[in-house]
């Protein structure tokens, strides 16, 4: 028994008038209408779609996406597959009802809408996307923008067809780019997250700034003062009062390298800096510190790295290298709540 061979384009062909439709698809120009006829008879064959013939609308919708892709390859942006796939079911229907037609209706009339037809099918089959604002977002997508030179393609494939696009544009290139852009936006958006977040724990660290302008005017004196405060329980005979020493004296070296602002905890004994919130809640929740341990490494990191004098607060005494209380030490979650408000 002999072998059967397999099927060829060659023989996936139609005969309508003089024309013989075979199927091809040509690189670095537009397909023209009888290309698009071609290659629906080549992808509608037993042969080429498997055990069974292909229907016409799953061959339509493969043609659709493959020309699409070609004319995109050339820098040209086209309307939708949906649209693309309605236009060659409509152009095929109107093939095969002129070949389909029986002989003996096959009279002048006939005649020349075959002519007519075949006159037609060397011409663009044309899926240009006409609508500005959706180009502009194909452009977009795919990062290239289309540019005179291809216009000018465009219009050449229309009329004369003596034009020969050869600078196509990488379909998995334009992937990579797409993906690249999207990372770089989720990342930019990360940061304007951090940048927010931080804007409002300084906001938080600053709401005390009319009291601290007061403190830095007394600051620059040594010893100036020492303020109480007291409290009283109302009682028949008896008053209670607690006092706490607030101490303004700065030790500062005169030749202390470390810039001003990073001398100290404290921007003043009422004032601590944003920063060191920040430190101890990272130390917390990044390394999972208790806040005793948190408190001992910023103490630790700082007096012996740095020769600070850095220390827990004492009974009485609050300078300006105190930390804060630990119940006032405010987590990263509290911060935002209070900045959201």
């Amino acid at each position: 028994m002999a072998a059967s061979k397999p099927s060829t384009r060659s023989k996936a062909q139609k005969v309508l008038g003089t024309v013989v439709y075979t199927p091809d698809f040509p690189n670095g120009v537009l397909p023209v209408k009888r290309v698009i006829i071609e290659n629906m008879i080549y992808l509608m064959r037993p042969q080429r779609a498997g055990q069974s013939q292909r229907s016409k609308n799953d061959a339509a919708f493969l043609l659709s996406e493959m020309l699409q892709d070609h004319w995109i390859f050339c820098n040209i942006y086209t309307i939708a597959v949906r649209h693309i796939k309605a236009k060659i079911i409509q152009l095929y229907n109107d093939f095969t009802n002129l070949v389909q037609t029986r002989k003996n209706r096959r009279n002048e009339r006939y005649n020349n809408r075959v002519r007519d037809f075949n006159a037609s099918a060397v011409k663009l089959f044309d899926i240009f996307c006409e609508d500005e604002s959706k180009r502009k977002k194909l452009e977009e997508l795919h990062d290239v923008k289309t540019t005179s030179v291809e216009y000018e393609f465009l219009e050449d494939q229309r009329t004369k067809r003596v034009m020969f696009c050869d600078d196509f544009v990488d379909k998995k290139w334009s992937k990579t780019v797409e993906r690249k852009q999207k990372d770089k936006a989720s990342l930019d958006k990360t940061r304007e997250q951090s940048e927010a977040d931080k804007s409002r724990l300084t906001e938080v660290g600053n709401l005390e700034l009319s009291l601290s302008e007061e403190d830095s005017v007394n600051s620059g004196t040594d010893s100036l003062h020492c303020e109480s405060e007291s409290t009283e329980d109302d009682g028949p005979s008896t008053s209670k009062k607690r006092r706490r020493t607030l101490n303004y004296t700065q030790d500062s070296k005169q030749d202390d390298v470390m810039p001003h602002r990073y001398q100290h905890l404290r921007e003043s004994v009422r004032k601590v800096r944003p920063e060191v919130y920040e430190t101890i809640d990272k130390l917390k929740s990044a390394y999972h510190m208790s806040q005793t341990q948190a408190e001992g490494a910023v103490v630790t990191v700082g007096n012996k790295l740095f020769d600070r004098k850095l220390h827990n607060e004492s009974d009485k005494m609050i300078d300006l290298d105190t930390l804060p209380q630990s119940s006032n030490t405010i987590s990263r979650e509290t911060f935002r709540s209070v900045g959201n408000r």
